[in-house]
């Protein structure tokens, strides 16, 4: 995904009202369950991934593949 493609979706799921957490899946095939609208933005060209305990990762937008609502993944 392009960085307008990515923050795009990002916003609309995060939007969502109520709230429904949200799977981030790469083209590695490894996937986040995003479970707040805080939990994932972007950061000086990156993105930033807040997990569960305090985790955090960067990745750039490239690297996703598709976006996924949690019940359908």
């Amino acid at each position: 995904m392009t960085d307008m493609e990515l923050e795009a979706s990002v916003r609309a799921y995060c939007r969502r009202r109520p709230f429904k957490p949200f799977i981030v899946e790469f083209f590695s095939g490894v996937q986040v369950v995003v479970d707040h609208p805080e939990g994932i933005g972007p950061l000086d060209g990156l993105w930033l991934y807040r997990g569960p305990n305090r985790a955090q990762s960067l990745f750039p937008s490239t690297s996703v593949c598709r976006l996924l609502d949690a019940a359908a993944g």
